[in-house]
């Protein structure tokens, strides 16, 4: 009975939304009892009574802590009554889907309602949505408006955006190669961003803004690249991120919402023959730690099921964790990792194209180099409009790495890269900058920045 209990008791305070949700928090605060759930449920009945008497900050508290659908009702009961987080959880909802059907115009409406109320995040992607037309009509001067509030307030992720106004004299700045230096520098300073480095190179090789400096110029670029390999390697080095990681599959994104989607799935993907969907969603499932005890072991078993049954996204994740050694069992093994790529390539994933790319590229182990090779599947993806490898390849031109130095394909791989992002973003299959966490909630800033 002890074990049915904990099976049970997250489902039934999952909906109320009063205790945390995990299997594992669950079973280190012991058996529940009858008395407990009730006087559980009873808290959870008064926090609703006080929010529907126009209480923000029990409306608020619901809005965090409740799960499933009935979060979308709290929240916007709690953005009505004033709340600055709730609109912004309400944005990423819409956007990501995660609880209703993805909108990426409602999206941007509760964008602009949390940013009104001071999210820094907020601003700086209203921002971009209003400098690209992500969601809304694209306004340049609404763009500059939102993202110099952003800067100016000192939300890190807008620093980038003021120094590409100022050097493409968008979003009604004056165009001025000083001031995008200074803001690219502010980016330096910090903890830096390869985007930054590239076009700091870029302007001092061509001496825009500041005395040319090809020295610097090629000291900036090998941090872009550099950095960008590093970011690609950290963005699909692990089930935390794996999780996430979904482009190239009929499936929709993952969110671990119902505790019965689990049971089910897991059912169906036990059959003598399998189910991949099923499979692949396990995978993910124990990769989040959603409503289960979170195992890296159990995340690769159901991926690699899936994986042999065809599941392109699977294969590609079997892929990142031979590569990073998760969960594996065995360690890292990047034979297999390669191999795994070449399926999900081979299906038609470009992620895959340029992952197995790069590995032929950046190998751990030196007899795996073959850099014709990897150039031509970088060179793959990048044709097909995987953005990262248009960016890696516009590195490789301004270094002159693996191809020969031209400072002129380097700028149009960029912009190449920056157009598919854009595009992406607008049809929803990369959403944001991933620099930014996605449901991290915002801090509140001086309104009068």
């Amino acid at each position: 009975m002890v074990a049915a209990r904990f099976l049970i008791l997250p489902v039934v305070l999952w909906l109320t939304g009063v205790v945390p949700t995990t299997l594992a928090q669950t079973a280190a605060e012991g058996a529940p009892t009858p008395e407990s759930i009730n006087a559980a449920l009873a808290r959870r009945a008064e926090f609703e009574r006080k929010a529907l008497s126009g209480d923000v900050y029990e409306a608020s508290r619901l809005c965090l802590i409740t799960g499933g659908p009935q979060r979308i009702k709290w929240c916007k009961l709690s953005a009505e009554l004033g709340d600055y987080e709730a609109p912004f959880i309400l944005a990423r909802e819409y956007l990501f889907g995660w609880h209703v059907p993805a909108d990426i115009v409602e999206s941007m409406r509760w964008e602009r309602i949390s940013a009104e109320r001071g999210s820094g995040v907020s601003r700086a992607q209203l921002g971009q949505a209003y400098l690209f037309g992500i969601g809304v009509a694209p306004d340049e001067a609404q763009a500059g408006y939102w993202i110099k509030r952003a800067a100016r307030a000192g939300q890190r992720s807008s620093f980038y955006w003021m120094g590409w106004l100022a050097e493409n004299g968008r979003g009604e700045v004056k165009q001025d190669y000083s001031e995008a230096i200074r803001w690219y520098q502010k980016l330096e300073y910090a903890d830096g961003d390869q985007r930054a480095f590239f076009r700091l190179g870029m302007l001092y090789a061509r001496g825009q803004g500041v005395a040319a400096d090809p020295v610097k110029a090629q000291k900036y670029f090998t941090t872009a690249e550099r950095m960008t390999r590093a970011f690609s390697n950290f963005v699909s080095g692990g089930t935390n991120s794996i999780s996430m990681s979904y482009r190239a599959s009929e499936s929709r994104p993952f969110f671990a919402d119902e505790p019965g989607q689990i049971a089910q799935a897991r059912e169906r993907a036990m059959q003598p023959q399998g189910d991949a969907e099923s499979e692949f969603y396990l995978g993910q499932v124990y990769a989040s730690g959603l409503s289960v005890v979170e195992s890296e072991e159990e995340s690769f078993k159901w991926f690699m099921r899936a994986a042999q049954h065809g599941h392109i996204a699977a294969q590609y994740n079997v892929g990142q964790l031979y590569k990073s050694g998760v969960g594996t069992g065995i360690g890292r093994n990047e034979l297999e990792a390669m191999y795994w790529f070449g399926k999900a390539s081979k299906a038609g994933d470009t992620r895959a194209t340029y992952a197995w790319g790069m590995m032929r590229l950046y190998p751990k182990d030196t007899s795996l180099q073959d850099a014709d090779l990897g150039l031509r599947l970088v060179r793959e993806a990048a044709d097909k409009g995987e953005p990262e490898a248009q960016e890696m390849l516009a590195n490789f031109y301004a270094l002159g790495k693996f191809v020969g130095q031209d400072l002129k394909l380097a700028e149009q791989w960029w912009q190449r890269s920056v157009e598919r992002t854009v595009e992406m973003r607008k049809q929803q299959i990369d959403l944001w900058d991933i620099r930014i966490p996605p449901i991290s909630l915002p801090q509140r800033i001086n309104e009068n920045q």
